[in-house]
Formats: structure tokens, C-alpha cells, sequence
């Protein structure tokens, strides 16, 4: 079954403008900025079921749509996102071991160069690092 909840949600021009200002703040940040801010996000939705009367927890609309006071439930949320379902699965997952999603290889050796191989590469780079700043100072005449 498809998601519904937001075809009946009716917004003022000014509202409209609100929710693209902010997913186009939300597309500006980190990928990992991104992930803690909907880690975040899931566990104040989780808050928010909790507070709901027995009868209504089941209701999935514990979202509330960026820049709005409009309630909206996961796939929607998920869907303005541009969120996969695996992805959408891996952020839930990180939201209950309260945990912040990492890179694997961040502050590591990448798996495809062996140690040498990005010795080697650092000190071509290096080597053109120099090269251009000296054709710099030439330029400028330092």
C-alpha cells in the first residue's frame, strides 16, 4: 500500500516556500550531518508515539514535514528525502543503538592501494603542489 498522507495537506504559498528552503539547507549539509540530523528527527518521532494514546500509536503520522507543523509519517518523510529503503533501514537502525553513522575507511587506508601505492601518490602530489606554487610566484612576479 502507498503512502497517502501528504495529498491531503493544503499549504499556503509562504509554507511551500518554508519546506523547499529548508530541504535545500538539508541537501547543503554533510552526509553525515544529513544522517544525525534524521537520527535525530527518528527519535523525536519515537517521542512523539510514545505520548499518543494506547489506540493511536499505531498511527503513522509522528513526522512533522521540514519548515511546517504538518505531520507526516516515515515514507513520506522518507520520499521528500530522496531516502532509499535501505537507507531509510541502516539511519532507523543507527537511531536505536543511538549511535552516528561512520564511515569505514575515515582516518584509514583505502582498500583498493596498498600502504606504498599512497606513499607514492603523496609525494607526486606533493611534487606537483610545488611545481604550481612556484609557476605562482612567477606569475606574481614573487
Amino acid at each position: 500500500m502507498k503512502c497517502t498522507c501528504m495529498h491531503d495537506l493544503e499549504f499556503p504559498k509562504a509554507q511551500r516556500k518554508q519546506v523547499v528552503a529548508y530541504l535545500v539547507d538539508f541537501a547543503t549539509l554533510s552526509k553525515v550531518q544529513q544522517q544525525t540530523l534524521v537520527i535525530q528527527w527518528i527519535k523525536y518521532s519515537d517521542v512523539i508515539r510514545r505520548t499518543l494514546p494506547y489506540g493511536e500509536r499505531l498511527n503513522p503520522k509522528v513526522f512533522l514535514l521540514p519548515g511546517t507543523e504538518e505531520m507526516i509519517c516515515g515514507h513520506g518523510l522518507q520520499r521528500i528525502l530522496g531516502y532509499g529503503r535501505d537507507a531509510w533501514k541502516t539511519i532507523k537502525d543507527f537511531a536505536k543503538k543511538n549511535e552516528i553513522p561512520k564511515h569505514g575507511l575515515i582516518g584509514k587506508h583505502g582498500n583498493k592501494m596498498n600502504i606504498v601505492m599512497q606513499e607514492d601518490c603523496l609525494i607526486t602530489l606533493r611534487k606537483q603542489s610545488n611545481t604550481l606554487r612556484r609557476g605562482l610566484l612567477n606569475l606574481s612576479g614573487g
